[in-house]
């Protein structure tokens, strides 16, 4: 037989459009078929995605529930899932040809690793553009210190759910997911990856579709869509830290983590003056640590600067904290060197 025994969940919901090109480019991997499942999790879809994937037969499990969101289709999709490996593909994107060979075989010559993910190519549905993203070099992730969160950063936006592969001790040691996480759900997975060791690939190996329907890669422009991706990033992330400390991640490196990943996303959802202003507070706190006593009071201080300044503004805020904390830091050692 050879290799290890993969199961593979593509979760889905009213992806009919979609979901057997995911299927396909899973079917004709170049990789023993005998020794892969693929499961079909289908959040209670209204559309015909059931005949579509039905027609499969016996090759697909397709396993139907009640529409509760991602989370909860992963959590059953884990549950139901026989593989050492487990793969995760989202049903509006596919895998390029080579994709399960190639992280298969990284993970087996890696046994000290996870996960793997990879690069992807990132199709838009209405132009059919395609834009590849991959990182310069391949990245070894291991999310032990708050210095290792920047790396961790670069690493997660190729951790995409349809780019992860992981080894089932990942998914035994943090689920079952909290299922409020009706999109997102990937972040526990991602960090969970992270943590034990993830191996990330240049080659862009999955097709990652932009479309009207995504709930995480939206126009900007769509307020509604913004809010609701807003409203769930804020319950995930605050989700995640105590998912986390509890399972030995240590506090710095969480916390490290998730405040460089919510000013990523501020990117693209710029948050209000009141939103901004908790951010910098904690942000300052995490790293009290690291700085005197003084620089930490006078970042506190400032930190109201940004009621006035807002998101929008933030650089040259933060251009006027520097000079101003710089000149503070000046004038107490005068002060100090006078006394001496």
């Amino acid at each position: 037989m050879g290799g290890p025994y993969v199961s593979v969940l593509i979760d889905t919901y009213n992806c009919g459009r979609f979901i057997e090109q995911a299927i396909e480019s899973v079917l004709s991997q170049d990789y023993a078929m005998e020794q892969v499942e693929i499961l079909v999790v289908d959040d209670g879809s209204t559309d015909d995605t059931a005949e579509r994937v039905k027609k499969y037969g016996a090759r697909i499990r397709y396993l139907r529930k009640e529409n509760g969101g991602q989370a909860s289709a992963f959590n059953l999709g884990f549950a139901e899932s026989r593989g050492e490996i487990v793969a995760i593909l989202d049903a509006d994107d596919w895998w390029a040809q080579g994709k399960l060979r190639t992280v298969l075989k990284a993970l087996e010559e890696n046994p000290q690793i996870a996960a793997v993910g990879h690069g992807y190519h990132e199709f838009q549905e209405d132009t059919q553009e395609v834009r590849t993203c991959q990182p310069d070099d391949h990245m070894l992730v291991t999310l032990t210190t708050a210095k290792e969160a920047i790396t961790a950063l670069k690493a997660w936006g190729f951790l995409l759910a349809s780019a992860l592969t992981v080894r089932r001790k990942v998914l035994e040691w943090i689920l079952p997911l909290p299922e409020e996480m009706v999109f997102m759900a990937d972040a526990p997975i991602q960090v969970a990856a992270m943590f034990q060791g993830t191996l990330v690939l240049e080659e862009p190996f999955h097709y990652y579709r932009r479309h009207s329907q995504n709930l995480f890669a939206i126009d900007a422009r769509d307020k509604a869509k913004l809010r609701r991706k807003s409203k769930m990033a804020n319950l995930v992330f605050s989700q995640l830290p105590g998912m986390f400390i509890r399972r030995g991640i240590p506090p710095e490196c969480m916390w490290a983590l998730l405040l460089l990943r919510e000013e990523h996303f501020f990117q693209s959802a710029p948050p209000g003056r009141a939103r901004f202003l908790w951010f910098l507070l904690r942000q300052n706190y995490w790293r009290s640590s690291q700085q005197t006593w003084r620089f930490t009071a006078w970042n506190y201080l400032t930190a109201l600067s940004a009621l006035y300044f807002g998101y929008k503004q933030h650089v040259s805020m933060y251009e006027w904290r520097g000079r101003a904390t710089e000149g503070i830091e000046r004038w107490y050692k005068r002060v100090l060197s006078l006394g001496a």
